[in-house]
């Protein structure tokens, strides 16, 4: 534990975020944490609409940090770490209400289970233009396929009754989730001119809490879906879970031509960085089919893909270099990590 320092740290990374900001924070300032010290800081990536009039003017007791440019999500939260000294820490997304007992919950959970780096809770949808909850599961922590592919366990489902019980999940989603600061420093990468990277800075955006549970895995640590810990997550986009190949590839269309090339950058970029040759080698059938059809609908859909591809060889060079750092910190073989995939 840390000496002196505050139990939970509460870190919210905002960008343009006036339409969330009134729900996600009176969220947690009605956080029953009678028996637990906390301090909240705010981090935002140079908004552009009214959220920095609506922090200062309704929310003037939190300490609140405003970036000159848009860092992204990974940097951000590294800073947010590095600044807050709490034992346990909730790295919350503008876009999520709380139930008032989430908090308090998950902590108790990590106070019991000394070997859990991450827990998240039964992440439902939320409405924000009604301000009101949806019954429909979000996100109960990432799952893996046999392909590779990265799923949100039993989103879009609304048989919410059906999971009760305590789960060990892959790893945690990290919009909602509270983090053990002992296993991030644990697996944190100590790179050459970037400051200690817990999420990985060159992803910027997307993958990057995939990213950190590989690492924590492949560290031995464990993660889990707590059930009676409740929040809400608002998600632009619909899951996949369910969906045909076609299905996935129109609501794909819909979404900004760069965000898609982010996020198939970074799948790649988690795989090379983390997983086990022989994993690759193994599904090598399922993951190329899955890869080919990517690659399809990213050639036809982006002019640019194969240019911006080209572009990202010193992104991997990086990335293979901190796969040689990734290394020194496994402490499980390869069966370790086939038993989680789905």
């Amino acid at each position: 534990m840390i000496k002196n320092s505050k139990k939970l740290s509460i870190i919210v990374v905002t960008r343009n975020a006036d339409n969330y900001l009134y729900d996600c924070l009176n969220s947690v300032f009605a956080q029953d944490l009678e028996n637990t010290e906390f301090d909240l800081l705010i981090i935002d990536n140079c908004s552009n609409d009214d959220t920095i009039r609506i922090i200062q003017e309704n929310y003037p007791q939190i300490k609140f940090i405003q970036l000159k440019n848009n860092v992204g999500f990974s940097k951000a939260y590294n800073l947010g770490i590095a600044w807050t000294k709490g034992e346990y820490i909730l790295c919350l997304n503008q876009d999520v209400v709380l139930d008032k007992e989430y908090c308090s919950t998950l902590i108790e959970y990590l106070n019991q289970n000394v070997t859990t780096a991450a827990v998240t809770g039964k992440i439902l949808r939320y409405d924000f233009l009604q301000h009101q909850t949806v019954n429909t599961i979000d996100t109960l922590g990432i799952q893996v396929k046999h392909n590779h592919q990265f799923i949100d366990f039993a989103q879009g489902q609304n048989n919410i009754s059906d999971y009760n019980q305590v789960v060990e999940i892959f790893g945690v989603s990290a919009a909602v989730a509270i983090y053990r600061r002992v296993a991030l420093d644990q697996v944190k990468i100590n790179y050459t001119g970037y400051q200690a990277e817990y999420f990985d800075e060159d992803f910027f955006a997307y993958k990057e809490d995939i990213d950190l549970a590989y690492r924590l895995r492949l560290n031995n640590w464990q993660s889990f879906m707590i059930p009676n810990a409740i929040a809400y997550h608002a998600r632009a986009n619909r899951g996949v879970v369910g969906l045909t190949d076609h299905q996935i590839g129109r609501l794909a269309y819909k979404k900004n031509h760069y965000l898609n090339y982010l996020s198939y950058r970074n799948h790649l970029a988690v795989l090379l960085k983390n997983e086990f040759l022989v994993n690759l080698i193994i599904d090598s059938p399922q993951i190329i089919w899955y890869e080919l059809k990517k690659i399809l609908f990213m050639s036809l859909t982006n002019k640019y893909f194969w240019l911006k591809l080209l572009l990202a060889i010193k992104f991997y060079r990086r990335i293979w270099k901190k796969r040689k750092l990734v290394k020194k910190m496994i402490k499980v073989n390869y069966t370790n990590i086939r038993q989680w995939y789905v």
